[in-house]
């Protein structure tokens, strides 16, 4: 899942900075304020959002194996989680 937002993001991207371009270049096709890029913000913040959250909650697994890791090598007793 993680891998297909990785993707997703930077498709998104891409489209984004290609509309900027476009708009920059000519103003009377009007590709920023079109309802459609609207929604291609929306599903970028929607997707770096959800990425995000995994990214987090996968480093804060495995800081827990490695602690759990570090704790059986000094023999202490491991707490469960």
């Amino acid at each position: 899942m993680k891998r297909f937002l990785a993707h997703v993001q930077i498709v998104l991207s891409g489209m984004i900075l290609t509309l900027l371009c476009i708009d920059r270049v000519n103003d009377a096709m009007e590709m920023i304020d079109h309802p459609l890029t609207k929604w291609l913000l929306f599903a970028l913040c929607g997707a770096g959002l959800v990425g995000g959250y995994l990214a987090v909650r996968e480093d804060a697994r495995l800081r827990a194996r490695r602690e759990q890791r570090a704790m059986k090598k000094q023999g202490r007793a491991v707490r469960p989680d």
